[in-house]
């Protein structure tokens, strides 16, 4: 086995081992605000020009209804709804720039809603 494989291991039985309650408190505060945040930029990022365009787009391409569209409420393939709400979310360059000094939530968070969405996921 390669380091590379032995990191995925410990990873992944990390991932599979952790429970909700051993998340600290903290941590869980800190990643509601972030998506909170990141909801936030993605609505206001809608009502920009690439904002509108993307859904606009992916609302044509239609498809397979698995996930909603902030803002406009379509229901599109999940991932159209991950691929539209990350470029509205950094539309306005406003997400995460209050404590970080970077943008991930906007590729992490928002697809994960829209793939808990698809599964039925509380």
């Amino acid at each position: 086995m390669n380091d590379a494989e032995d990191c995925t291991d410990q990873l992944v039985d990390f991932l599979v081992g952790t429970q909700f309650e051993d998340i600290p408190k903290s941590v869980v505060e800190t990643a509601k605000r972030v998506g909170l945040d990141t909801v936030a930029c993605t609505v206001a990022g809608y009502d920009t020009e690439i904002g509108k365009g993307v859904a606009e787009l992916k609302i044509e391409q239609g498809g397979k209804p698995e996930s909603t569209l902030f803002v406009t409420g379509h229901r599109l393939p999940c991932s159209s709804v991950a691929y539209a709400h990350a470029p509205m979310a950094n539309a306005h360059d406003a997400d995460e720039t209050l404590l970080h000094m970077g943008h991930f939530a906007n590729h992490t968070f928002l697809p994960a809603i829209a793939v808990a969405e698809r599964v039925g996921a509380s």
